[in-house]
């Protein structure tokens, strides 16, 4: 497990989801929010962020997140987290800054992405290739 990651259950209803609510204490701030459409059989590169956290809800589909913590000072560091994800599940999944993300999508599918920052606001925020870091960790 890596530290400060966490997936939560989201509320459903008939006529609507919550996706995210200020009482779910998971973002400091409000930064941006996008729809990410991704196809079957599709590999995104990791990125990780330099600060801003980020909350992602699977609205359809089924994938897998790939998670590895680069924070130096963590008691995960190095760590690697797989999370499944499929429109059944109904979660959202909370990846903190320092924290490399990638999606593997098996399934087309669509993701709602909160972030406490813009994208490329901080200089320190990198792409890393999924091919090139899926290596060296033996995924």
């Amino acid at each position: 497990m890596i530290t400060d990651v966490q997936v939560v259950e989201r509320r459903c209803a008939v006529d609507r989801d919550l996706l995210l609510s200020e009482t779910d204490h998971l973002l400091r701030r409000f930064g941006r929010c996008d729809v990410i459409r991704l196809s079957e059989n599709t590999n995104t590169d990791f990125r990780l962020r330099a600060e801003a956290d980020e909350i992602w809800s699977p609205i359809s589909g089924k994938g897998c997140f790939f998670l590895v913590d680069m924070r130096e000072d963590s008691p995960s560091q190095e760590c690697v987290m797989r999370i499944e994800f499929a429109e059944d599940l109904k979660q959202a999944i909370l990846i903190p800054f320092g924290v490399a993300r990638a999606i593997v999508c098996k399934r087309d599918a669509l993701l709602v992405r909160f972030s406490t920052h813009q994208d490329n606001e901080h200089a320190e925020d990198r792409t890393i290739s999924f091919d090139n870091l899926s290596k060296v960790l033996n995924l």
